[in-house]
């Protein structure tokens, strides 16, 4: 039997998608009784897929028990990440008349934006031969955006026996206005509130 002192550390990377999701969906059919022509009906709804990547760097330092062929250690470890977070959206205005048919208007959304993440876990983790088994417990963790959000805008319009209208001048960018004492506030703010 021992006393065993460790130290390590690694990078992960973990990347996801979805799931996506509706969201604020709703529906209204108005009708005056012996009107057929006064009918109408109309929808909204949102659709949303979120995303975000995070590359991450950690360092551990522990202490534990070794016996023979097995081991006990445990400790900190301290991460730091880098990545970005975003999502596709669409919302989605839906109406139909007799009159008129089916008209559609969209507002299509893809964005990122930075994030920077900082956590500190306790571990233990036990081993025997061709197995180990760790616990992890998130003692704190912090994630910062850095409020500068990028991306596209694009308004979708269509109206039943017209051309689907999607137009490159309709485009619209997302860009930040890069004001570096805005964004250290920020950073600041998110630090220490």
């Amino acid at each position: 039997m021992g006393l065993v002192a460790t130290i390590g550390g690694g990078i992960d990377f973990n990347a996801s998608i979805g799931p996506g999701k509706l969201e604020q969906l709703s529906a209204t059919i108005n009708y005056k009784p012996g009107q057929e022509d006064s009918i109408s009906l109309s929808g909204k709804g949102k659709f949303v897929v979120p995303a975000e990547a995070m590359l991450r760097v950690y360092g551990r330092a522990g202490i534990g028990l070794s016996a023979a062929v097995a081991s006990v250690s445990g400790g900190i470890e301290v991460g730091a990440g880098i990545g970005i977070k975003g999502a596709a959206e669409a919302s989605l205005d839906v109406g139909w008349t007799p009159q008129d048919g089916i008209s559609l208007h969209a507002q299509g959304e893809v964005y990122v934006e930075p994030a920077l993440n900082f956590d500190v876990k306790l571990f233990l983790q036990a081993h025997i031969p061709f197995y180990t088994k760790e616990w992890t417990k998130t003692l704190g963790q912090r994630q910062f955006g850095s409020g500068m959000k990028f991306g596209l805008l694009f308004p979708i319009d269509y109206k039943e026996g017209k051309d689907f209208n999607i137009s490159m001048e309709d485009l619209k960018v997302i860009k930040p206005d890069l004001d570096l004492s805005s964004v250290i506030d920020n950073f600041k703010h998110e630090l220490f509130d």
